[in-house]
């Protein structure tokens, strides 16, 4: 727990940090599900994703613009958690429609700004 208040730190407190973090963990609660029932029913998990995966994008513009605005983070780890949520919008939704849903390189690229954004976070919390 002593990690997630640290993140919750990097941005200033009031309501733009419980927006911003709300839709982070909302988003991420969400994609858990749609991914589980992209096993039972492809259409319903891919909808649920069109959703859900827009919050988890916007929870992370609204992090990322935080932790800039807060100026918590030093050097490129500041600017990790804004470049994930664009990724979603700019690069990896546009990859999935074409497609057809089931781009690799598209998920490939989500997974290593997730690790990305661990890594400045690891970071920056040793400092």
């Amino acid at each position: 727990m002593s990690h997630i208040s640290y993140f919750g730190r990097a941005v200033r407190p009031g309501w733009f940090a419980r927006i911003a973090f709300g839709a982070l963990i909302a988003g991420s609660a969400g994609s858990v599900v749609a991914e589980a029932l992209l096993r039972f029913d492809w259409t319903a998990g891919n909808n649920l994703y069109s959703v859900v995966g827009s919050v988890h994008a916007a929870g992370f513009i609204l992090a990322g613009i935080g932790v800039i605005r807060a100026r918590a983070w030093t050097s490129w780890h500041r600017f990790m958690p804004l470049a994930m949520g664009l990724y979603v919008p700019l690069l990896m939704i546009p990859l999935l429609a074409r497609s057809n849903g089931t781009s690799p390189v598209a998920l490939a690229g989500f997974h290593v700004g997730i690790l990305l954004v661990g890594l400045a976070f690891w970071r920056e919390s040793a400092n």
